[in-house]
């Protein structure tokens, strides 16, 4: 199966979309954190956005799982 960048199969609604567009996501799993996904697998790319520390990162995984898996350091983000 061919898959994009954000490893969404061609059967995913944003297939070849350029940017993470989500689908979904859970803000209250976690205190300060929004976890989202850009497609409805549940296997896929999800993104951690950590409001206290600043931090957006990335993992590819189980969306049931996204509380536990292993994020990388993707890019930081300064508030105002």
């Amino acid at each position: 199966m061919t898959k994009d960048k954000f490893g969404r199969p061609e059967t995913s609604i944003n297939f070849g979309n350029p940017s993470f567009t989500l689908v979904e996501w859970d803000e209250t799993t976690t205190p300060d954190v929004i976890y989202s996904r850009g497609d409805y697998d549940e296997v896929c790319v999800i993104q951690k956005i950590d409001n206290a520390a600043g931090k957006i990162s990335w993992a590819y995984g189980k969306w049931s799982d996204r509380t536990t898996l292993e994020y990388g350091d993707d890019r930081i983000f300064h508030r105002g």
